[in-house]
C-alpha cells in the first residue's frame, strides 16, 4: 500500500513539473514573439488619393490627411444617452435605442433600411497579420472617402482565422458594397490603391 502511495506521489510530482515546464515555455514564446514584432505607428503620409471619377472635393494625395476623430459622449439622437456602438455604414456612434443589430452587425435606424433594401457583395478579402497590419489600410481609407465625399454606403467586416501551422492569427478585411456597384467600386478601389 505504501509503495502505491509513493508511486502516485511521484507521478503527481512529475506531472506538476511537466505543467510548470509547459507554462514557462509558453511565457518564453509569448515574450519572444512580442520582442520580434515591429512597432507600428500612424504614418503622416497622406492616404486620401482620389480616382479621376471621384468628386473634386476629395483631397489630393500630397495633402495631409484630415482625420476626424470623434469622442462623442452622447448619442446624436438622444443627448442624454451614452453611445454603445457605431453604425457599420456611417460609423457614427449611437445609443442602444438607435442601434439595430442584425446577424451581429450593427446599424443606425436610417442605414439599417439601406442594408435591408440591398443585396451586398464583398469585393475584398485582404489578409493582414501582426506583421502586416497596414496591408488593408487602403480599404478603410477608400470606404471612409466614399462615405465622406459621396455618401456611398459600404461596410467593412473583419474575419479572423487561426493559422496553426505558423502559430498566428490572420485577419481578412472584407469591403462589402451594393450588388449593383460591384464592378464600378472594384475598379475604383484598384485605382485608389495604386495612387
Amino acid at each position: 500500500m505504501n509503495n502505491l502511495i509513493i508511486t502516485l506521489l511521484i507521478i503527481l510530482i512529475v506531472l506538476l513539473m511537466v505543467l510548470i515546464a509547459i507554462a514557462i515555455y509558453l511565457v518564453y514564446k509569448f515574450m519572444l514573439k512580442n520582442q520580434q514584432q515591429p512597432k507600428t505607428s500612424v504614418s503622416s503620409k497622406a492616404s486620401n488619393p482620389s480616382p479621376e471619377n471621384m468628386s473634386d472635393n476629395v483631397p489630393a494625395r500630397s495633402e495631409k490627411p484630415k482625420f476626424h476623430i470623434s469622442e462623442k459622449s452622447h448619442c446624436p439622437n438622444h443627448k442624454e444617452n451614452t453611445p454603445v456602438g457605431t453604425c457599420l455604414i456611417c460609423e457614427e456612434a449611437f445609443c442602444e435605442e438607435c442601434l439595430i443589430e442584425h446577424e451581429s452587425l450593427y446599424f443606425c435606424k436610417e442605414h439599417f433600411r439601406t442594408y435591408a433594401d440591398n443585396k451586398w457583395e464583398k469585393i475584398t478579402d485582404i489578409l493582414t497579420t501582426a506583421e502586416t497590419p497596414e496591408a488593408s489600410m487602403h480599404v478603410y481609407d477608400f470606404k471612409r472617402d466614399l462615405w465622406q465625399f459621396e455618401k456611398v454606403p459600404t461596410f467593412v467586416l473583419t474575419h479572423y482565422k487561426i493559422n496553426v501551422a505558423e502559430d498566428i492569427i490572420e485577419s481578412y478585411v472584407q469591403l462589402h458594397v451594393r450588388e449593383n456597384e460591384v464592378l464600378e467600386l472594384t475598379n475604383r478601389l484598384k485605382t485608389f490603391q495604386k495612387k
